[in-house]
């Protein structure tokens, strides 16, 4: 499989990246926002969802897509979200950007 290799501004770390998300990747990153929703249906039918625990399902998602997204950190394939979160946090913000370009460009496809 061909990779996205880009390199952190602050701290020069290579990265690979996948350079496109599966449909079942894609589920699995929204069934963690689904396990959250809360549904309630009112007289008439109106339906209304929240999210229980925002900051929970977004950080539980962040990790999911860098698990299904990042194929190396430094050459290693061990402890990637680990890793990627251990990163200085422009360099995590670089990676995380990386990560967003490919998944939205796969929503335009």
């Amino acid at each position: 499989m061909e990779t996205i290799k880009i390199t952190t501004p602050i701290d020069k770390i290579a990265v690979e990246l996948k350079p496109y998300i599966t449909g079942g990747e894609n589920r699995q990153i929204q069934n963690i926002f689904m396990e959250m929703a809360k549904v309630n249906v009112e007289t008439g039918g109106v339906v209304n969802t929240s999210l229980e625990g925002k900051a929970e399902i977004m950080n539980k998602a962040q990790d999911k897509t860098i698990e299904l997204m990042v194929v190396t950190v430094d050459g290693s394939k061990e402890d990637i979200v680990k890793k990627v979160l251990d990163m200085k946090s422009a360099d995590f913000e670089f990676v995380i950007a990386e990560i967003n370009k490919v998944t939205s460009d796969a929503k335009k496809k």
